[in-house]
């Protein structure tokens, strides 16, 4: 099932990253954040104004100590929350 997902556009959209969400990504490492992975899914959902949904708690607040706004960063209760109060 999740290999046909890969090839079904329906499941998803390729999105560019652009130069901001690189530079975004690399500063948060540069702040102190080793998990470049995070870095570059929080930058794309700042630029491209996205929900980063993510179950880690620590780097959330290391963006709330960075002052780096977290509106758009939600776990997966929150997002299922907000998904079920639109349908």
């Amino acid at each position: 099932m999740a290999m046909r997902a890969l090839f079904n556009p329906k499941f998803y959209r390729w999105i560019k990253s652009g130069r901001r969400a690189v530079d975004l990504a690399y500063s948060l490492g540069v702040l102190g954040h080793p998990d470049m992975i995070d870095n570059i899914l929080y930058a794309l959902s700042i630029t491209r104004k996205m929900v980063s949904p993510s179950m880690n708690l620590n780097f959330k607040n290391f963006l709330i100590q960075k002052k780096l706004p977290v509106r758009r960063f939600m776990s997966h209760s929150e997002l299922f929350k907000k998904l079920e109060d639109v349908t």
